[in-house]
């Protein structure tokens, strides 16, 4: 895609942009915040409650514990219970929270399961030796509810932030879209008025194929007048209504006849040429049948064959399917093909005029389905780096001899009309063993589009 195109499409994609984020991050952070609550709800905040309930129970029970040795009564029994129940209970809890809350918060509460299981074990047996393992469970859970408080305000401050975001966000992204919207609007009116200037120049261009081919067809016009009129009078003396010609001066009379018939075909072929360009060459399509086209064209020019000493063949498959074009056209390029091969053709040479069908499939560059007419010859072949060159207006090969006489505008007409066609005119060559012109036309059910063929 050109740079240029790309550039205009910058802003609508900043644009398209924008409107996401205005979208999308509001929403993200509302997800966000309702992830990050409802973990401080339903885990963090119970945990922080059961390690306070804990703290206490341990510490009632440490307590009722140590004044059994002074007596117990039913107050300090029922006291000291109700505290193992409150740990035990707090402590189950914490076990079943410990795996929402992280792998190091778990790794903690596991911790201080195991050392409250150590002072239970060691109180059993020797109340006075699990004063250090009481020590250790009241720092374990001292730990414990440290890390719980550090994380609550983590995400207190995550929650703060987010809030924040959702605050600032809009008022960062309503200015920055409003600036694209702009970038658009501005990018809408140079595109709209670098479209004026290319229809303006479009227009112009036009009128000045139109004007070209008014030009070629006011000077076609002049030169056929007067061509025609020199033409009546070399028939007037090549007839000898004016009296006997010598030989020579009957020879010179031929010459001057189709040298006169040579120039009134190439103001023709210019006038062709240019209303191709111009888009102004009248296309007459009916269904034809190019059998016929080519039964006629070879009949045309079987008599020139055999004058310069050559066959000339037309052959055609016998699925051959009508196509819809202009006869008037397609034989005009038959026509120029066939004048070519005859003229470059050393005698003694063949040229053969064949017709053909030809599908390919999707994957392939000429997709479609053909009807294609060959003109092949036996003359001497085109060099490779001149095999496009031929399709010029005015070019000739550099060792075409003065025999061979020419504009050089046939082959380009004839390629400008097959491609107005809706088909294109190739060439495959090899030096020394003649060439192979191709003319493409759009089959039944085929795209109207250059085919490129191998060349």
């Amino acid at each position: 895609m050109p740079r240029k195109i790309w550039f205009n499409l910058v802003p609508v994609a900043a644009a398209v942009i924008a409107l996401a984020a205005l979208a999308a991050i509001p929403w993200t952070a509302d997800w966000r915040l309702a992830r990050i609550r409802l973990d401080t709800v339903e885990t963090v905040a119970p945990a922080r409650r059961l390690m306070s309930q804990f703290a206490s129970a341990v510490a009632l029970d440490a307590a009722t514990t140590r004044n059994e040795a002074d007596g117990t009564t039913p107050e300090r029994t029922r006291r000291h219970d109700e505290a193992l129940r409150t740990e035990r209970s707090s402590d189950a809890e914490l076990l079943l929270l410990a795996p929402r809350l992280g792998e190091t918060l778990e790794r903690d509460i596991v911790h201080l399961h195991a050392v409250i299981a150590q002072w239970n074990a060691q109180r059993s047996v020797d109340p006075n030796a699990a004063d250090e393992s009481l020590a250790n469970v009241m720092t374990s859970a001292a730990l414990l509810d440290s890390a719980l408080a550090r994380r609550q305000e983590q995400q207190r401050t995550r929650i703060r932030s987010l809030e924040s975001m959702d605050v600032l966000l809009p008022s960062v992204l309503v200015p920055l879209l409003i600036a694209v919207l702009l970038g658009i609007y501005w990018t809408g009116r140079r595109m709209a008025a670098l479209a004026a200037q290319a229809e303006e120049g479009r227009r112009a261009l036009a009128a000045a194929s139109e004007e070209r081919v008014t030009l070629v067809r006011g000077l076609t016009h002049d030169l056929k007048n007067g061509l025609g009129a020199a033409s009546g009078f070399a028939t007037l003396l090549r007839e000898e209504i004016s009296g006997p010609l010598t030989a020579r001066q009957h020879d010179h009379v031929e010459r001057i006849g189709r040298i006169i018939e040579q120039t009134i075909a190439a103001a023709e072929n210019a006038l062709t040429v240019a209303r191709a360009e111009a888009g102004s060459l009248p296309v007459r399509r009916h269904q034809e049948d190019i059998r016929a086209l080519i039964l006629e064209s070879a009949a045309d020019y079987v008599a020139a064959a055999e004058r310069a000493g050559l066959t000339l063949r037309a052959e055609f498959t016998e699925d051959l399917p009508c196509v819809e074009t202009d006869p008037s056209l397609v034989s005009n390029i038959i026509g120029d093909l066939l004048s070519n091969a005859i003229k470059y053709t050393p005698k003694g040479g063949h040229i053969w005029l064949r017709a053909s069908s030809r599908d390919f499939s999707a994957h392939e560059r000429n997709a479609g389905h053909w009807v294609v007419a060959e003109v092949r010859d036996t003359g001497p072949g085109i060099p490779a780096a001149l095999r496009e060159q031929v399709f010029d207006e005015f070019f000739r090969a550099p060792d075409a001899s003065a025999a061979t006489a020419g504009q050089g505008i046939g082959l380009s007409m004839s390629r400008r009309v097959a491609r107005l066609l809706g088909g294109d005119l190739t060439l495959a060559s090899e030096e020394g063993k003649g060439s192979t012109f191709t003319l493409w036309l759009p089959g039944p059910s085929s795209p109207a589009m250059s085919p490129r063929a191998v060349a």
